[in-house]
């Protein structure tokens, strides 16, 4: 009798521990933070999703090259809406207002996630410190559509941990364009370079074949456009102008940039989905998908 209540003691321990060591399994069938950001592959798929937002119907999919920049005298003539970004007639709860938000602040979120992880992956520090400095800049910029559309706006540097972090208190906009510069200073020494010039000659060579990755020039061309906002309406800090001139000089004595001839070749580029790899002038767009011949998306630039 002993020795049976000591044989279905041991099982049962055996089987205490294997469930034990079972529940104890880290979760592989959906990605989390624990599980994730392990690898150059990950950390370039997370970069990815930093960069997504870019193309987004509440972004520059739609929103922000369509109903805000539409208002035009024959555009209010024509139009049979009453209320929309386009007139200036909105509020609150427009779903256009709420989506340019929640779609920056997922920008954010998704940005200050991979900076947070980015440290524990196996990949070599160099391409470490361009996504670094990508990450960086990208969260930045989204900051600066936010500020530019609201003002003061709430300044989140950490990755949402609850549910419960809603009521978060607006800073001050001059924090947040402080923030901007200082950020986007600190990316343009890490991103990679758009290519480099034979000073021998007229030969450049550029790190893509395309215009969709966030570069040097890049970085400087943006650095120069919000200097020049800081330097108007509402800051006005007219000591801004000279940053204006240093990030601009940058980019025109790199030799990377040129006008097109034909203005309007730039506008055909897009429309037949092409980069145009001789000229740059478009210096950043974002990428949305294209399905072929039949269907070509369009290709926001920032020039």
């Amino acid at each position: 009798m002993k020795r049976f209540f000591y044989t279905v003691t041991v099982l049962a321990t055996l089987g205490l521990s294997s469930c034990k060591d079972f529940l104890e399994t880290t979760p592989d069938d959906f990605v989390t933070p624990a599980n994730y950001y392990r690898n150059e592959e990950e950390v370039n798929a997370a970069l990815a999703g930093v960069y997504d937002i870019l193309g987004r119907n509440q972004t520059y999919g739609r929103t922000l090259w369509w109903e805000l920049d539409v208002a035009d005298q024959f555009f209010d003539n024509r139009s049979n809406a009453i209320v929309d970004f386009s007139l200036n007639n909105y509020d609150a709860t427009d779903t256009k207002v709420a989506g340019l938000w929640q779609s920056l602040y997922l920008g954010i979120n998704r940005a200050n996630m991979l900076l947070e992880n980015l440290d524990k992956a196996d990949m070599p520090q160099d391409a470490k410190t361009k996504v670094l400095g990508q990450a960086k800049f990208l969260r930045a910029y989204y900051y600066f559509l936010l500020v530019t559309n609201w003002g003061d706006v709430p300044l989140r540097l950490n990755a949402t941990a609850s549910v419960k972090e809603v009521n978060i208190p607006k800073t001050p906009s001059r924090t947040i364009y402080d923030f901007i510069v200082r950020e986007m200073e600190e990316a343009e020494a890490m991103v990679e370079v758009t290519g480099t010039k034979n000073t021998g000659g007229t030969t450049v060579i550029y790190k893509f074949n395309h215009a969709g990755r966030v570069t040097n020039t890049i970085v400087q061309g943006i650095l120069a456009r919000v200097n020049l906002k800081m330097a108007g309406a509402p800051l006005n800090d007219r000591s801004r102008y000279s940053e204006v001139i240093k990030w601009a000089t940058k980019v025109k004595e790199s030799g990377l940039h040129s006008l097109n001839p034909s203005y309007k070749q730039i506008f055909i580029n897009h429309m037949q989905d092409r980069y145009d790899l001789q000229y740059r002038e478009s210096m950043w767009e974002a990428e949305f998908a294209s399905a072929g011949p039949a269907l070509r998306m369009k290709k926001v630039h920032w020039g």
